[in-house]
């Protein structure tokens, strides 16, 4: 994990912990509060009732020690900062932990656990994300006119629109969300739309239909990293737990009943030809939570490819290359 991984994680942490209509931000810029044409970077700023509240993060393999925290003492005042959050990924020394008491500098750690250790924590919470597959693939392009150009050089022009062949995915999968009559896969689909004022070879598309077996399948994510988000002082206490997959880019973060979900589409499904994610999501749960937050990201990091797809011209008079 590097220093910008960890403090995206401390970031999303605290999003779950602080009250309603709080604000979060990573990588905040202020004005210097003494040189305003001089810009100050903040790790994580809470903004809350008009104060803000830094957190400084360090991912280091020692301990932080006294040094690192009379630097945050002088950036307390020198930025005017209403409270100062020191995070260490290996914890503080002694003699950190004292000066921190003195001078009002609230020290948390970030411990990250190997999945073995984690393991014996108890059963983990695990996720299923749902994906739609297509085959056979049938699809039939209908422009207003058919261009001056083989079946060859369309299918050539066709394979490298992402955004076109994005939209047909789209298209298929509202479809199959939208039919109530869908009980049991494989399916038989048959789907129309508009093209969206889709250009190709310099002729406008008008309509495309669509013929596909439809297969549902689930990808089953398991998280076997832990870590605990705890404030290291006197009176130790865990805040947060993070259960986390680094291979599939995705976590659970539990603060007391509250549950912040973040899934990386693309990594989990490693989205092959002829396929999309279908919208439904599966949670497993170790513990009882309040309703999830979920982000789903990286869905629009990828390009669907096709296999095997059968494709066919027309016109709007039905005219066929």
């Amino acid at each position: 994990m590097t220093p910008k991984e960890f403090e995206q994680i401390v970031g999303r942490i605290i999003s779950i912990m602080v009250k309603s209509g709080d604000e979060v931000v990573w990588n905040d810029k202020i004005p210097d509060p003494d040189n305003p044409k001089q810009m100050r970077q903040i790790d994580i700023a809470i903004n809350h009732d008009g104060l803000k509240s830094h957190i400084e993060c360090r991912h280091h393999s020692a301990p932080q020690d006294v040094k690192w925290i009379e630097e945050l003492i002088g950036r307390k005042l020198s930025l005017d900062a209403f409270a100062m959050i020191a995070v260490s990924s290996s914890g503080f020394t002694d003699g950190a932990t004292k000066k921190a008491e003195k001078h009002g500098i609230f020290l948390h750690t970030l411990t990250e656990y190997s999945p073995e250790i984690a393991h014996t924590w108890g059963r983990q919470s695990k996720l299923e994300v749902g994906y739609y597959g297509f085959h056979p693939l049938d699809i039939q392009i209908v422009f207003d006119e058919l261009p001056q150009a083989s079946l060859q050089e369309i299918v050539s022009a066709f394979r490298i629109k992402n955004e076109f062949i994005d939209s047909i995915f789209n298209e298929l999968k509202y479809g199959i969300n939208r039919n109530d009559e869908i009980m049991t896969f494989p399916y038989d689909l048959q789907v129309e739309g508009n093209a969206g004022n889709m250009v190709l070879l310099g002729k406008s598309i008008e309509k495309v239909r669509i013929k596909a077996t439809t297969y549902f399948m689930k990808e089953v994510v398991e998280l076997p990293s832990l870590m605990m988000f705890s404030r290291s002082s006197h009176d130790y206490q865990d805040l947060a737990r993070v259960e986390r997959s680094e291979v599939h880019n995705s976590e659970m973060i539990f603060a007391g009943s509250k549950v912040k979900i973040q899934i990386d589409i693309a990594k989990i499904l490693n989205i092959e030809s002829n396929k999309i994610f279908s919208g439904h999501i599966d949670l497993a749960l170790r513990q009882k939570t309040q309703i999830p937050e979920i982000k789903c990201i990286g869905s629009a990091d990828h390009e669907i490819s096709l296999y095997d797809v059968g494709l066919s011209v027309s016109d709007l008079s039905g005219n066929t290359l």
